[in-house]
């Protein structure tokens, strides 16, 4: 059998793609497998933070009465009356 450059090269990029699809193949494996041995105990956590952010309203870091040093603008300085 004789083969050309053009057959050597497109075996070559055969094995390119099989062994790119064999690579994403072995890691939707271990992604799949780690997934399965999640611990539950963390994903109640997550869900116990997330529904104690929702109900906590957002307080701001600066009080209203805070001195601001002579380089810092206002909170509204963009607010043009």
């Amino acid at each position: 059998m004789a083969s050309t450059e053009s057959d050597l090269f497109a075996l070559a990029m055969l094995c390119s793609v099989l062994l790119s699809f064999g690579v994403l193949l072995m890691l939707g494996f271990c992604m799949f497998r780690a997934a399965s041995r999640r611990d539950g105990d963390v994903d109640n956590l997550i869900k116990e933070v997330g529904e104690e952010e929702k109900s906590e309203p957002v307080k701001r870091s600066t009080t209203a009465g805070a001195k601001q040093e002579e380089w810092e603008k206002g909170e509204d300085w963009w607010k043009q009356d």
